[in-house]
């Protein structure tokens, strides 16, 4: 019997930092996209809040409940500003109350357990789940983060430690990017993206990846793999960066007509990207960090249209 697939649309964001949760009587940040995106999940990829009290945290998981109404889940990952859900930070490095800690931990529980539209606060590792059509993912999660170079914050690792990741899931959803990939050049050719993170999405070739956390560099990119296409399929293309010497292959960034964006109420990149994407061969990294440079304005978020399998 030949496998079956379904396509489901996933809006994604990131970096919304507290966005109009406060936006009682006025139009909802996300009406355009909430009124005719008809998405199947949404995505959020960490930094819900400005500073992570348990007040802001409750705040932004409402404003996510009522966004995207067509979807049967919302998959949410905390970022470096939740600070007060990472007891180790929050305590430890930043001197703060343990009960606010307790209180973030109880306002998740809460809205978690109370809650008819699919909403989940994603430990970090491997989840799996089914949609009504059938149609069935596995997502890779984590809220972590290098050790910045200018401060300090929640969920944070030393880079020179070497971390592990799963191989095989459809979708990874991160709040850094990979070294080089919609991240932010340093002095020396450092990268603000993680090199662990980038080898094993090399190693793993998911359909998707999303991200935030580097504001500046919102967008989407393409990346192929040598070990899955070889030198034949890549002739004749153009990359970017080959010289990070490894077999990921990184294509220019997608264009993205960013006032048809606004006008529609998200982004997307063309269907023969996505066509080359679901070909099997290719990866579509998509920074979703939502919050301009200026910290005043927002993007729109994207989204993503994948085939996945249904599995019996």
């Amino acid at each position: 019997m030949a496998r079956q697939y379904k396509d489901v649309r996933f809006l994604i964001m990131s970096d919304t930092h507290g966005m109009r949760s406060d936006y009682g009587d006025r139009e909802h940040p996300f009406a355009k996209a909430n009124a005719n995106a008809k998405a199947n999940v949404l995505l959020h990829c960490g930094d819900l809040t400005k500073e992570g009290t348990p007040r802001q945290i409750q705040a932004a998981i409402r404003l996510l409940k009522d966004t995207a109404p067509s979807a049967e889940l919302r998959l949410v990952i905390p970022g470096n500003h939740e600070n007060t859900l990472d007891r180790h930070f929050w305590v430890n490095e930043w001197g703060g109350d343990p009960a606010e800690h307790e209180e973030a931990k109880a306002i998740v529980k809460y809205e978690t357990e109370n809650d008819r539209r699919g909403f989940h606060l994603l430990d970090e590792g491997v989840h799996m789940f089914t949609l009504r059509s059938g149609a069935t993912f596995t997502i890779y999660a984590s809220p972590r983060t290098p050790v910045g170079f200018t401060r300090s914050g929640a969920f944070q690792y030393n880079r020179s430690i070497i971390r592990e990741y799963p191989d095989g899931p459809d979708i990874v959803m991160t709040h850094t990017p990979p070294e080089h990939i919609l991240d932010s050049k340093l002095p020396r050719g450092r990268s603000t993206g993680c090199h662990h993170l980038r080898n094993a999405i090399t190693r793993a070739k998911p359909a998707l990846h999303c991200f935030g956390h580097i504001h500046k560099s919102y967008g989407a990119q393409r990346v192929s793999y040598l070990s899955a296409n070889g030198e034949e399929y890549l002739q004749g293309s153009y990359f970017v960066g080959d010289d990070w010497n490894d077999e990921m292959k990184v294509f220019p960034k997608e264009v993205i007509d960013m006032e048809a964006a606004k006008q529609r109420g998200w982004a997307q990149v063309s269907d023969e990207a996505m066509r080359r994407v679901q070909g099997g061969r290719e990866t579509l990294m998509v920074n979703a960090a939502l919050l301009e440079e200026d910290r005043k304005n927002f993007r729109p978020p994207f989204v993503v249209d994948l085939k996945l399998p249904v599995r019996h």
